[in-house]
């Protein structure tokens, strides 16, 4: 009788699961929910139907291609002749489901894993199959866009009892599903790590999304009823605080792709993307540059960013400062500075010009900014002052984020 870690360790084989491989799945998970607005406004919204997500072939395989170097199209030969599961169902059987139970598996008993990079990967596991689950609820339920003010009329009808409506965002609740899935004292969790009874696995995969799926069915429901009593009320959005008024940067980077989106939407206007006080606090951290050179690349930032000849370049850059940013946040700020500005930006600015980094995205993003440095000052600019400027532009950028 075949099983599936029989067929997941020899397609699996070549595989390490260490720091490398855990920091990949978080860059693909941040990408899937940041890859364009419609995901990152579904995310950072409470809204049902009204933007349109989808988990594409292209994201299932890039999973497969860039990340593990596995041939997806064998594995699914090869699952498929296993005899312990039931492969006509959709969810239970669905390859790339069974694939993120393997992971899980493999990362919590992984030997090359420190215990904080074994959490985080199994984590960013668990966001990776939720995202999947909900998006193909979603496509089940809406085949178009809904009307916003419906679906405000149906949030608000909702009782608490709604983990939607007691969370805020479905970034949120894919949050609390992924931190549930992987928790020692989760109904799921030794029969991951032992992974040796295909019928649990099938079990852990049915009733995580099946939590997903209640949840979706049972705010459709009031949609329908909504959209049937034809009442509506205005769009409005909500911002999230802490008991003292503010909000952490714990907080800030768990949903990081609203901070994306927000930094999109106020470089189109000069006033609100250059602010003078915050531009001297990067400055004063980092004094190898000036402040009038910063502010001009900012201007040219704000006035090229509808410009089609640079508007992809600047774009990833601001993306890409964002997530890097907040990625660095999360691997090196402790809680107890959390709200220190100032000590996070001078760690930042540290990792950032460390010499040591061969990370390909850091590589991107350093040469992105350069470019826009290039483009945006005189010619007859050293090669020293662009770098550290191109540092303060970064540094400038992540900060107009956090304090949003």
């Amino acid at each position: 009788m075949l099983t599936l870690i029989e067929v997941f360790d020899e397609h699996f084989s070549k595989v390490k699961f260490d720091k490398k491989l855990g920091k990949a799945l978080f860059q693909y998970q941040l990408r899937y929910i940041n890859q364009n607005r419609e995901h990152i406004e579904f995310f950072g919204s409470n809204l049902l139907g009204v933007h349109v997500v989808r988990f594409k072939d292209s994201d299932v395989l890039r999973l497969y291609n860039d990340i593990l170097d596995i041939d997806y199209y064998r594995l699914v030969t090869d699952i498929r002749k296993v005899t312990t599961i039931q492969h006509e169902f959709k969810v239970s059987g669905d390859v790339f489901n069974l694939t993120c139970m393997y992971m899980l598996h493999r990362v919590l008993t992984s030997k090359d894993m420190s215990d904080q990079d074994r959490h985080r990967a199994a984590y960013d596991i668990g966001l990776i199959f939720f995202y999947r689950c909900i998006a193909a609820i979603l496509s089940y339920y809406f085949r178009y866009p809904s009307d916003p003010k419906i679906a405000q009329a149906a949030y608000a009808r909702l009782s608490n009892k709604f983990l939607i409506k007691k969370l805020g965002s479905w970034y949120r609740v894919m949050e609390y599903r992924a931190k549930d899935l992987v928790s020692t004292s989760g109904l799921h969790y030794k029969p991951l790590v032992a992974f040796n009874d295909d019928s649990l696995v099938v079990y852990a995969i049915n009733d995580s999304q099946g939590r997903i799926r209640d949840l979706v069915k049972n705010y459709y429901s009031e949609f329908v009823k909504v959209h049937n009593e034809g009442e509506s009320i205005a769009v409005t959005s909500s911002t999230y605080f802490d008991q003292e008024g503010e909000e952490t940067i714990k907080e800030k980077t768990k949903s990081v792709e609203s901070y994306v989106s927000y930094i999109r939407h106020v470089v189109i206007d000069k006033d609100s993307f250059i602010k003078d006080d915050l531009l001297n606090v990067v400055i004063n951290i980092n004094s190898n540059t000036s402040y009038r050179m910063v502010k001009n690349i900012l201007n040219w930032m704000t006035q090229h960013y509808n410009d089609g000849k640079h508007h992809d370049k600047v774009d990833e850059f601001l993306k890409l400062t964002i997530v890097y940013s907040f990625y660095l946040i999360q691997q090196h700020i402790s809680s107890s500075h959390q709200r220190d500005y100032a000590y996070i930006l001078n760690q930042l600015k540290n990792l950032y010009l460390s010499t040591r980094s061969t990370d390909p995205e850091l590589m991107k993003l350093r040469d992105l900014g350069e470019q826009i440095v290039r483009l945006s000052s005189d010619k007859t600019v050293s090669n020293s002052l662009i770098m550290a400027s191109r540092t303060s532009v970064i540094l400038y950028i992540t900060l107009r984020a956090l304090i949003k």
